[in-house]
């Protein structure tokens, strides 16, 4: 793999500096004028003012890119995403602008649920066509990392489903793509009455190395069984989790024993 000079950055946006960035310091850019990168594989060797850069004596025998007096920055990380998904919902925005609550959407057949209908239906060529169309928008919006979740599937063989389409993306095509588990975004119905089986289809995830350890979403309309039997299995396999929930709301009693082991 040859080195790469590239030149004809108008402005270059390092980025430089402690973070997490907070207040002032949001506006510190680490810009450079008439910049220059050196690349090496996959590496970032150099990088600073093209007079300097240059000079180097990588340089001379790297192959050289210039990018015409464009504004050169990092990559967006979409640290947030559900990629894979049968069909848009948007026509449900209507209905919360009207002031439906996504209670009463769910109730009436649509939310996550619908969603999880759709997909169980849907073939993996589908979701993959349709999530490919998502990742060139991401792509020409700047995004060159994103993480994605399943969730969608809420059954062993429609979660696995998810998850392999995403491995596949993530192999077929430039945008890195970071999988995680969402197993417990939502109960199914099915699993209404077996709180242990929904357990098992957590520690099947686990034991078949697909995705980082399962987020748990937490949201007023989602509520969960609370078993005692489901927190000795919790226990037991100790999943590590990370969670994202609606503001203002408080973590269930069944969130806090999975992701506690209690």
């Amino acid at each position: 793999m040859p080195d790469w000079l590239i030149t004809g950055c108008s402005e270059l946006l390092t980025l430089r500096g402690s973070v997490p960035r907070r207040g002032r310091a949001l506006a510190e850019l680490g810009l450079i004028r008439d910049g220059a990168l050196l690349v090496h594989g996959d590496r970032i060797t150099a990088v600073g003012p093209r007079r300097r850069i240059e000079r180097l004596k990588e340089a001379r025998r790297a192959e050289k890119l210039d990018f015409g007096g464009r504004v050169v920055l990092p990559g967006f990380v979409d640290s947030h995403t559900h990629l894979i998904f049968p069909s848009s919902r948007a026509a449900e925005y209507e209905q919360r602008i009207s002031g439906k609550t996504y209670a009463q959407i769910a109730r009436a057949g649509g939310g996550i649920r619908s969603t999880v209908t759709n997909l169980r239906r849907a073939s993996s060529s589908s979701l993959r066509d349709r999530a490919r169309a998502h990742l060139r928008q991401f792509a020409a919006h700047g995004t060159t990392t994103l993480e994605a979740k399943s969730g969608y599937g809420l059954d062993w063989k429609s979660e696995l489903k998810i998850l392999d389409v995403l491995h596949q993306l993530h192999q077929q095509q430039p945008l890195d793509i970071a999988c995680t588990f969402l197993g417990a975004h939502v109960v199914p119905p099915e699993f209404r009455r077996r709180p242990d089986a929904y357990v098992d289809l957590l520690r099947a995830a686990r034991a078949h190395g697909r995705g980082s350890p399962g987020d748990r979403a937490a949201r007023r309309e989602r509520r969960s069984p609370r078993k005692g039997g489901r927190r000795r299995h919790t226990r037991s396999r100790t999943l590590k989790c990370r969670l994202h929930f609606a503001a203002g709301l408080l973590l269930s009693p069944w969130s806090r024993a999975l992701c506690s082991g209690a």
